[in-house]
């Protein structure tokens, strides 16, 4: 089921990447802080997605049948099954080599992206301890006597480093258990100390570095969804939002932060240290164009996240992680399951109750057809799929059965499934000794497009039986079959007018 297990971990994630948007586009009124955390319940749902996947009890889900026949892998049917009894249960349960190829190569692209992500992130971080290591701790009284008083009332109980450094753009924090404040030398010259310091502090109250650590693991985890890489920038944009609130709460006016913000950010985006992994003041571009748009804003909000709002958010996140991880989706059992062939071989087995048991309308009237053994009856009204993978060993059983009329079902519900690994099983009836059979087999080949068996398929052209040449005429043209052009140019004269009308036809389409 590895096929249906990767298309639900697509799925959900997805699933979940898509709400969290649509949840902070529905959040546009509301305070940065209230997005900000709205964003972090969304991405502690993405880390603990798989682990409450894996342990939750299930519910299952099953798929229609039109897409577990895409997303399953094609049965593995020895080639026994054609000359002999159907296999043991022991020969085809090996068969998930048959699709390992490609899991494989899929795996390594997904290990490949991760492991480049992650050594991204690995160098910016080594490079962001070096240039912290080589900064000097900052001996100005402004911005010294400025973090003594904010930090009583913005980060109470953090010991706060403030540092100065020569390769730094503009000011940025980073760290959880003992967090730094970086400041460039221009800064420490010409911006206001308890603008940059609340900017600064306000970061490291949220505890937005740690978050957005997890954010870019995250994104090393998933990388090969697109919708990753806006979700983190939203986040990252609504980060410092909140940060330009609290400023504001500190006592700042909006129009000198504004102002203040506008001359940080002409200086930076020059240094050798990553503005990615670290909480600063400076933005550019149309970033920094709607954080001023949000700071001279009069009207809008800026409130911070109440313990109800937290607690309500805890609690919706919970739910909602459960109501994703809990279905499970499942398909049809195609390794032969014992559901089926409970036993080594096909001793006992009936087809007829197999297919019955299907609970598929097409094979509950496909089994109705053979225990009644007439062809006619082999149709079932409604829409329901043919492309279930379960029904091909009963099938199988059937094209063993001493009835030829069953056996003529048989094919034609193969032919209707259209499984390619089923081709050899209906190739071989080609040689059954009743001619509505081999009527039956050559039309399958023709309705499942293969090409494999044209040489037996026209010299049926010459068979005794009229039903066979124009069943075999037909096919050859649905097949396109140029080398049966010289054999069709002779059933033109057959003496069975509807031969030689299936002939005229075969060769219409060729041309």
């Amino acid at each position: 089921m590895a096929g249906l297990d990767l298309m639900q971990l697509l799925l959900t994630h997805s699933v979940m990447v898509v709400l969290l948007l649509m949840m902070l586009r529905l959040l546009h009124r509301v305070s940065a802080a209230r997005r900000v955390f709205a964003a972090r319940c969304g991405l502690v749902a993405l880390l603990l997605m798989p682990p409450l996947w894996l342990s939750l009890p299930s519910m299952p889900v099953r798929l229609p049948l039109a897409v577990s026949a895409l997303v399953e892998p094609p049965m593995a049917i020895p080639a026994t099954v054609t000359v002999a009894a159907l296999p043991a249960i022991d020969d085809a349960v090996s068969a998930p080599a048959r699709a390992a190829q490609f899991g494989r190569w899929l795996l390594l692209a997904y290990v490949i992206g991760v492991l480049a992500h992650l050594l991204r992130l690995g160098l910016n971080l080594s490079s962001l301890r070096r240039a912290t290591a080589a900064a000097q701790l900052l001996d100005a009284a402004p911005w010294t006597a400025a973090l003594h008083r904010l930090r009583g009332a913005m980060a109470p109980g953090r010991a706060v480093r403030l540092l100065v450094s020569g390769t730094a753009s503009s000011p940025y924090s980073w760290g959880w258990r003992r967090p730094v404040i970086v400041l460039d030398r221009h800064s420490v010259v010409h911006a206001e100390p308890e603008v940059v310091l609340a900017h600064e502090l306000a970061h490291i109250r949220a505890h937005d570095w740690p978050m957005l650590m997890l954010a870019r693991v995250l994104l090393a985890l998933y990388w090969w969804h697109p919708l990753m890489y806006p979700l983190l920038r939203t986040l990252e944009h609504d980060t410092e939002c909140a940060a330009d609130d609290a400023v504001l709460a500190a006592g700042a006016t909006p129009s000198h932060y504004a102002h203040t913000l506008v001359a940080v950010s002409r200086h930076a985006f020059g240094g050798k240290v990553s503005g990615s992994l670290v909480n600063r003041i400076a933005s550019q571009g149309a970033m920094l164009m709607a954080r001023v748009a949000a700071l001279l804003e009069a009207r809008r909000s800026r409130g911070h996240v109440t313990t109800g709002q937290w607690w309500g958010g805890v609690v919706a996140t919970l739910t909602l992680m459960c109501l994703l991880a809990t279905p499970k989706l499942h398909g049809e059992q195609v390794l032969w399951p014992d559901s089926l062939l409970p036993a080594a071989g096909s001793a006992g087995q009936d087809p007829i109750k197999l297919l019955a048991a299907l609970d598929n309308p097409n094979f509950v009237q496909l089994a109705a057809a053979m225990r009644v053994r007439d062809f006619s009856l082999r149709h079932a009204g409604g829409a329901a799929s043919f492309r279930q993978r379960a029904a091909i060993p009963p099938l199988l059983l059937a094209l063993r059965d001493p009835q030829p009329v069953v056996r003529q079902l048989a094919l034609w519900g193969l032919s209707e499934m259209r499984f390619p690994e089923t081709a050899a099983a209906v190739a071989a009836m080609l040689a059954d000794p009743d001619a509505q059979v081999r009527a039956e087999a050559a039309g399958a080949l023709g309705d499942m497009g293969e090409t494999r068996w044209l040489a037996p398929m026209i010299a049926m052209l010459s068979d005794g039986d009229p039903v066979v040449r124009r069943r075999a005429a037909h096919a050859l043209g649905d097949l396109r079959a140029s080398a049966a052009i010289p054999m069709l140019q002779q059933r033109l004269n057959d003496p069975e007018s509807n031969v030689a009308s299936e002939a005229r036809w075969a060769l219409a389409e060729m041309r």
